[in-house]
């Protein structure tokens, strides 16, 4: 027998779970409920000031999961494997928004179709987000977050807010591309009218836009990483 030791296996990169991910998720959950009921009571609750609560709280949901997330992940170092990081952050956030917004129809009146467009509009928004960061998190240059950061507030507000920032008119392209914080707003109407073909079939669409995108963030992920 040779006295060498035969060179031990490499280890497997680990991934800890986001604790810190869903410890701020739940405090911003607790200040976006805190903040949307102002504090009422069921004395003082009338069924106008519940579901614009309901309203209000989504849209924060949703600024939670589509702005709050990606630029606070932005804000740190590359992590060591960006895929695994980034999708058990996504995972994380996709089931906090589910066990966040589901319950929500006993007490919005919301149609069961209304619900699951809405649904469908922040997964798409988060798929998206998920391929920003994919992209963004390559590296550590300023430039590069920055523009990640950008791409995420546009994500958000719209392509026709710099626009409107500016005091111009926004082209008709960038006013046809509502920005997902005015869709979860729409769909979350405490006064919902029926489902229509057009909502149905543009919500398809930017489904489909969501998923073209997030597999090409992980096609481009496969390549080397850059630190510099």
């Amino acid at each position: 027998m040779s006295g060498s030791t035969a060179p031990a296996p490499a280890e497997r990169a680990h991934t800890p779970l986001p604790r810190w991910l869903v410890l701020a998720a739940f405090c911003w959950l607790a200040a976006s409920w805190a903040i949307s009921t102002g504090f009422m009571t069921p004395s003082t609750a009338t069924r106008a000031s519940v579901a614009h609560a309901v309203q209000t709280f989504t849209l924060m949901v949703a600024a939670g999961a589509v702005v709050a997330w990606p630029l606070a992940r932005l804000s740190l170092r590359t992590p060591g494997s960006i895929v695994r990081t980034v999708l058990l952050d996504a995972i994380t956030i996709v089931v906090l928004v589910h066990v966040t917004i589901f319950p929500l129809r006993a007490i919005s009146g919301w149609s069961r179709d209304r619900l699951l467009l809405l649904d469908a509009s922040l997964m798409s928004a988060i798929a998206i987000a998920a391929s920003v960061l994919l992209v963004g998190l390559r590296t550590d240059r300023t430039v590069r977050r920055a523009l990640a950061g950008i791409a995420i507030v546009l994500l958000a507000a719209g392509p026709e807010a710099p626009w409107i920032a500016l005091g111009f008119q926004a082209p008709s392209v960038a006013r046809a591309l509502p920005g997902a914080l005015s869709v979860a707003w729409s769909f979350a109407d405490p006064s919902p009218g029926p489902v229509n073909a057009a909502m149905m079939s543009d919500t398809l669409a930017t489904a489909i836009i969501a998923a073209a995108a997030l597999c090409t963030a992980l096609a481009w992920s496969r390549r080397a990483v850059t630190l510099a």
